[in-house]
């Protein structure tokens, strides 16, 4: 049991690493064009430009059914390439003509909005949507270090263009556009040649497999757009109560709280490998696998918090200029929000496992109708905190409904007491942040990193003892 805990460690440590070079490192680069962004672009067009992806990505949970989670889940249970290959030729299938359904309502919805770039919009959702499909089926083909080059190749184009679109050019807010469409594309199109799409999909149609993939899908499309409601939703009431120039400064203190989503990311799609393989265990086991996981996650994503909140502080007014410079005052709330949603994430992954997506639906639809009840009254009440304040109390509840399924399920439990300190440490770096300055940032910085020490001190132990038992 140890022996295999011990490989699962590894194996878990090693994707985490890989995901994080594609996904987090490649992306953090994206901050130090913060400035230029604050400067160059108005925060009323920033306000636009986030309002319309938000809505695109509702539009497109809708359209696609979450069809890439359906792909990525059944490419793990293959026996062999033809069975893999199958897969692929039933999801796609299923996402060109999600694919037609998307571009003919997200031109509808634009023009009634009244936006402007309307083409730029519809094929920013389609590249989207594309390199999504396309992640997942490399990551459920053991493709791992492809996808992460593709997401560093995507990036560095992306950069290089906005760099050159906004400075060279002087074009406005269509070059973020621009920027994601081209990026992705050279990311799609190296992902279909390491992948070999074009000989998989010359599979036979199988119409069961397709019906399977969809039944699969269907709770995640509910859940997907629950989600958005939760998540995203609040940003276009704040937007109807305070205009584009309060939309463009909170999407700049959304960016800081990516950096959290990020990390928790890597984790997540590491930890997705693992509780896939996982699932064919004993329940004892996998229950054991699963709850020590989720605590430890939770550890994780507390230190993460504790380390990355001063270091914002020290930070913050060497990369947002002029009118961003407000978003300081709300970017804790900003972290917490990634912390809770993250975590969320992460068990809803046991049920991605275990094939129970209903559950996932259920918690997240109910999560999402509390949030609808009071995100009004506190966006009046508080503005941006209270926008963020009712996802974090959401997030809360869809948490609870989780845990308590699980335990009831298959055993599952939280370390209360690990639970409490969690809570503690987060609000006590919250306050430090929001009412302190940088030199006792920097202390809570340094007693942040004594303290992650300690937590993890076992479980560095641990993988170094495994390592070098493996190289023994």
């Amino acid at each position: 049991m140890a022996k295999s805990d011990s490989k699962n460690g590894i194996q878990f440590i090693k994707n985490t690493a890989i995901f994080f070079v594609g996904n987090v490192l490649s992306k953090l680069i994206s901050f130090v064009l913060l400035p230029m962004y604050t400067t160059m672009i108005p925060t009323d067009q920033m306000g636009v430009y986030d309002i319309s992806i938000t809505l695109t990505t509702m539009l497109l949970s809708v359209c696609y059914f979450e069809i890439w989670s359906a792909v990525l889940r059944y490419l793990y249970d293959g026996k062999g390439e033809s069975d893999k290959n199958k897969v692929l030729k039933s999801g796609f299938q299923i996402f060109f003509v999600s694919s037609v359904i998307f571009v003919l309502v997200c031109v509808a919805v634009c023009s009634f909005m009244g936006y402007r770039y309307i083409p730029l919009i519809a094929v920013y959702g389609i590249a989207y949507s594309t390199s999504s499909l396309l992640t997942f089926v490399a990551r459920g083909l053991g493709k791992n270090k492809e996808f992460s080059l593709s997401g560093v190749l995507n990036t560095l184009i992306q950069l290089s263009l906005n760099v050159l679109l906004l400075t060279t050019f002087k074009m406005d807010y269509s070059a973020l556009y621009i920027s994601y469409i081209v990026g992705t594309f050279c990311q799609t199109v190296y992902l279909t040649l390491c992948t070999d799409l074009k000989n998989r999909l010359r599979e036979a149609t199988n119409k069961n497999l397709t019906l399977e993939l969809l039944k699969y899908a269907l709770p995640l499309c509910l859940n997907t757009v629950a989600y958005w409601v939760l998540n995203s939703g609040n940003r276009l009431a704040y937007n109807a109560l305070y205009g584009n120039a309060a939309s463009g400064i909170y999407s700049i203190g959304n960016r800081f709280g990516s950096i959290i989503a990020l990390a928790t990311t890597c984790f997540t799609y590491a930890w997705q490998d693992l509780a896939f393989t996982s699932a064919t265990k004993s329940q004892q086991e996998a229950c054991a696998l699963y709850t020590n996981a989720c605590n430890k996650y939770q550890q994780f994503l507390t230190a993460a918090t504790a380390l990355i909140l001063p270091f914002i502080k020290i930070v913050f007014p060497f990369l947002i200029k002029g009118d961003y410079a407000s978003a300081d005052e709300i970017i804790p709330t900003f972290i917490i929000v990634a912390v809770i949603s993250g975590y969320s994430a992460f068990i809803g992954n046991v049920f991605y496992a275990i094939k129970d997506t209903k559950i996932i639906s259920i918690s997240t639809i109910v999560a999402a109708i509390v949030n609808m009840l009071i995100c009004y009254p506190l966006i009046k009440l508080w503005g941006a905190y209270g926008t963020n304040l009712a996802i974090i109390i959401a997030f809360a509840v869809n948490i609870g409904i989780r845990a308590v399924i699980l335990k009831r399920k298959i055993g599952f439990s939280i370390c209360i007491k690990d639970l409490t300190f969690s809570l503690v440490w987060l609000v006590l770096s919250s306050l430090i942040y929001s009412h302190a300055g940088v030199m006792v940032n920097i202390i809570s910085f340094i007693v942040s990193v004594f303290l992650s020490i300690l937590m993890f001190y076992k479980d560095i132990l641990g993988v170094v003892h495994s390592l070098e038992r493996k190289r023994g």
